[in-house]
């Protein structure tokens, strides 16, 4: 979550100012992981700390409702 800008993802021990903002970020996602096996999801750095208006943790739960969507699920 620290390649996100602190604008949307002030909850970091490690903040990136002039990171991705969320639309960028998923931008990436869908041309990187486009025909790829996704086999599981890691998403880290996010401290509650300082995150007071938890803003970091909803970007958060956008990131991996977004990802979710992007697996192709085999039968």
């Amino acid at each position: 979550i620290d390649v996100l800008d602190p604008s949307v993802a002030p909850g970091t021990a490690t903040p990136v100012p002039g990171g991705f903002n969320f639309e960028e970020i998923k931008q990436l996602f869908s041309v990187v992981l486009q025909n790829k096996n996704i086999v599981g999801l890691d998403l880290v750095e996010t401290n509650p700390d300082y995150d007071k208006e938890n803003l970091t943790m909803q970007t958060a739960i956008q990131t991996i409702l977004y990802l979710l969507n992007l697996i192709n699920i085999k039968n």
